[in-house]
């Protein structure tokens, strides 16, 4: 059998691979079906045949050849499948590690940039990735910091944008504190707080950051009603 992909042919001979081939053949089919006008979809097709198509196909990509599953995968309109199962890079620790930190208890990555929240030490730490070595490249603190404000709670980061929460600043009103990158420092650039805060309203009990919009939520504000709050061109 010859299974045509755009960098080249893959062949599979017919003898031992009756089933997975066919699977294959109805899978395509099937897809194919789905995608040329004037055709019946793919959701048309009778359920056997949708079930052993997509069966089958994952059967047949499983077992064929690693030649057969790029050219298949490389067919138009054929889902890629996936490239691996996930496997750890790295273990990420800080530098001034100690116990009852809670390092690890929110984390933000962004491209090669990770963001590591330790409230109990009211600190977060930025790594970097380097092929596939991660370091630290900063230590963030609040320039107002106090005990008890569990910096870090929240964190999101976007590029060279980060935004990091202290939801227990001033008796649980909460805050959010914005870092940008130049080069490889790290500065505060601006605090956010609620116009309308209060008391235990937890602002920063979650934060999110995409491009220069940020969130935040505040999910006791009126009584566990809640709230969140977007804020631009952070």
């Amino acid at each position: 059998m010859r299974v045509r992909g755009r960098s080249g042919d893959a062949v599979l001979s017919w003898t031992g691979w009756r089933l997975p081939v066919l699977a294959v053949a109805v899978g395509l089919a099937v897809g194919v079906l789905g995608m040329v006008p004037g055709r019946a979809s793919a959701a048309a097709a009778p359920r056997f045949v949708r079930a052993h198509a997509a069966a089958g196909f994952a059967l047949a990509l499983a077992q064929a050849p690693a030649g057969m599953r790029a050219a298949v995968r490389r067919a138009p309109g054929v889902p890629a499948g996936p490239a691996g199962s996930p496997v750890q890079q790295a273990k990420l620790t800080a530098s001034d590690a100690a116990a009852g930190d809670n390092f690890g208890f929110s984390v933000a990555v962004s491209g090669p940039t990770a963001v590591v929240g330790a409230p109990s030490k009211n600190s977060v730490y930025v790594f970097t990735r380097s092929g596939s070595t991660w370091s630290q490249q900063a230590k963030l603190t609040a320039s107002d910091a106090a005990a008890g404000d569990n910096f870090g709670y929240s964190v999101a980061v976007s590029g060279s944008t980060a935004v990091v929460s202290a939801v227990g600043k001033n008796s649980g009103t909460g805050a959010a504190y914005v870092f940008t990158r130049s080069g490889s420092t790290w500065s505060q650039q601006a605090k956010l707080t609620a116009g309308d805060a209060a008391v235990f309203d937890q602002f920063g009990f979650s934060v999110a950051l995409s491009g220069s919009t940020a969130v935040a939520g505040a999910p006791n504000k009126n009584s566990a009603t809640g709230a969140a709050y977007v804020y631009v061109n952070v």
